[in-house]
This record gives C-alpha cells, sequence and structure tokens, in this order.
C-alpha cells in the first residue's frame, strides 16, 4: 500500500512520484543506498539520461521548453550550476518544501554514507545558504568542471526567478546578506588579483543584485 505523502496539494508531476518512509516525495535524481531512496545523494548515473532525453530532473517527466534550474546564491553569482533542469513548478515545490532547503539552520548530515563520495568537484555548501533561487533560462551551455570530466551548466540571462528563503519567498534583504556572504568571501581573492578582476567583481555582483527581489 503506498503510503501518503506529507504533501498532498503538490504538483500532479511531483504527487505521481513514489513516497519514502517518511511520506516524502522521491525525486528522480536520489540515490538508493542500501536499497533505500536517499535524498542527500544525486544518482549520478540519472544526469546522462535526464539530458539526453530532456527529462525532469525532479520528476523524470519530459520538460519541453520549460526549463529551471534550483541553485543556491553562490552558484547564482557565478551562474554555473552541476544539476540538470527541472519543471518550474518542479522547482518552485522543491525549493519551498526541501527540509535542507527551508530549514536555515540544518546542516548536512551525512550520516550511513561514510563509504559514499558525497563531495563534487569544486567543493559542497556544508551549511544552508539561508536562500535558494530558481532559475528559468532558455539560454544554456553544457560546460565542463577544469577536471575535465563533470558536466556544469553554464546559464545565460533568466526569464524569471523567485527567491526561496525557509520554504516561502524570499526578502530582499534577505537575499542580499546572503549575497553579502559570497561577496565577502571573493573581495580578498580579486583585489590580490588585479584590476581586471575587479571590474568582472563588480559586473557579477551588479547583474546578481539587479534579480534580488523588490
Amino acid at each position: 500500500m503506498r503510503k501518503p505523502s506529507r504533501y498532498p496539494n503538490a504538483p500532479p508531476a511531483i504527487a505521481r512520484l513514489p513516497v519514502d518512509h517518511r511520506g516524502f516525495p522521491v525525486p528522480f535524481f536520489a540515490a538508493r543506498i542500501h536499497g533505500k531512496p536517499d535524498h542527500r545523494v544525486v544518482d549520478p548515473t540519472r544526469v546522462g539520461p535526464a539530458i539526453a532525453r530532456n527529462l525532469c530532473w525532479i520528476c523524470a517527466d519530459p520538460l519541453g521548453d520549460d526549463r529551471a534550474y534550483v541553485m543556491g546564491p553562490l552558484a547564482a553569482f557565478n551562474r554555473v550550476t552541476a544539476e540538470p533542469a527541472g519543471h518550474w513548478d518542479c522547482g518552485c515545490f522543491a525549493a519551498s518544501a526541501c527540509p535542507f532547503l527551508t530549514q536555515p539552520r540544518m546542516r548536512r548530515s551525512h550520516k550511513g554514507l561514510e563509504a559514499v563520495e558525497l563531495t563534487p568537484p569544486g567543493g559542497m555548501v556544508q551549511h544552508n545558504p539561508g536562500v535558494c533561487v530558481v532559475w528559468a533560462t532558455t539560454d544554456f551551455k553544457p560546460t565542463l568542471h577544469r577536471d575535465g570530466k563533470t558536466r556544469l551548466f553554464a546559464l545565460g540571462e533568466p526569464t524569471r526567478v523567485a527567491w526561496y528563503a525557509e520554504g516561502r519567498a524570499a526578502t530582499r534583504s534577505e537575499v542580499t546578506d546572503a549575497l553579502e556572504d559570497i561577496f565577502a568571501d571573493y573581495r580578498p581573492k580579486v583585489a590580490a588579483t588585479g584590476p581586471a578582476a575587479k571590474e568582472q567583481f563588480a559586473a557579477y555582483q551588479a547583474r546578481i543584485l539587479a534579480l534580488a527581489p523588490d
């Protein structure tokens, strides 16, 4: 017997997904660890099929022209993400319902995953950055990480964005505070590089701040 979902009002594509023992919908990307789905771990074998067959990274239904990426503020600042696209509605659901994304004090738990490789190239944020963004765009370009083998997606201008914090629409101050943490980390590196880096950094700052909510 199917366990009831914790989200009876989820979008239809999400409502069709299987649920785990807690009632959480199991996304397409989730790996199986010890025979059970684990939302914390991306199944790398799902990346290729999602791209080749143009499937939503969350629900596995065909994407069509509806492409959105769920990202943290650092990925939005750089406009590069490691995860394939999903539907806009699926991305907004994930941003509003995922326990890690909706709980600011939550840190990634690695319990039971000691033998699993979790850190993607470039590193992984171990804490909740406070906000996330659903980024819809028709302009995307597959690229490679400097390791020469990991797929990334370079994103162009968004057609629309939605910022979330604690499972709801984020305020401008919440978004700018999260971005300021990123800016503060970059500033000493940029200052040590030279004028060209400073100019590029200022341009990146301006373009992401222009997308913060009013």
